[in-house]
């Protein structure tokens, strides 16, 4: 059972500790930092800096749109959002700018924001999303196909440098996968 004042509580009960039916004094400012300890080892420390560039950024924002950054809005955070879209921010790092700003919204005690129930909010996101998709090119350079003659410049490098069973075994590989996948030309 819990008793106190502000300042300190009393708990007995069957924790481990004194004896059971002693009094323990708890100090709240003690408890309170270990709260508050508690809270910032829930991310690591490589989110934490993060989060941190991503706050500085959402409370830049919000100085130069003349908003109070909390409690946030879903008004406001589809601002930001779509403002860091067209600054070319990936949608991937906006998801992680949105999750800073639920992360100190809660830390500061505002209570959760809860930002995957704003609808608005979630359909900015996703057209976000779905433009950046269209817009971006596929990852990476063109692949060109694995042709016959290229297999055999390959192999004419594989003979300096790999040992002689390793040779076959990554030439063997190598025509098997390049003519499962065509069938029609022979090497």
């Amino acid at each position: 059972m819990f008793t106190g004042s502000s300042r300190a509580i009393c708990y007995s009960g069957h924790a481990p500790g004194p004896a059971a039916g002693q009094e323990t004094r708890l100090e709240l400012h003690q408890l309170d930092r270990a709260v508050e300890e508690f809270r910032k080892r829930s991310v690591a420390t490589s989110t934490e800096r993060v989060y941190g560039s991503a706050l500085e950024r959402y409370k830049k924002y919000c100085r130069a749109a003349g908003r109070q950054p909390l409690p946030t809005s879903e008004r406001t955070l589809c601002r930001f959002v779509a403002l860091l879209a067209t600054e070319g921010v990936s949608f991937t790092s906006i998801k992680c700018y949105l999750a800073a700003v639920r992360h100190w919204h809660i830390a500061e005690g505002w209570g959760d924001p809860h930002i995957g129930s704003m609808p608005k909010l979630e359909q900015v996101t996703k057209g976000i999303k779905s433009i950046q998709a269209r817009a971006l090119p596929s990852v990476g350079k063109p692949r060109l196909p694995i042709s016959p003659m290229l297999l055999r410049k390959m192999r004419r490098v594989w003979r300096d440098d790999a040992d002689s069973d390793d040779k076959d075994m990554l030439w063997a590989a190598c025509t098997l996968c390049s003519s499962g996948f065509s069938g029609r030309e022979k090497l």
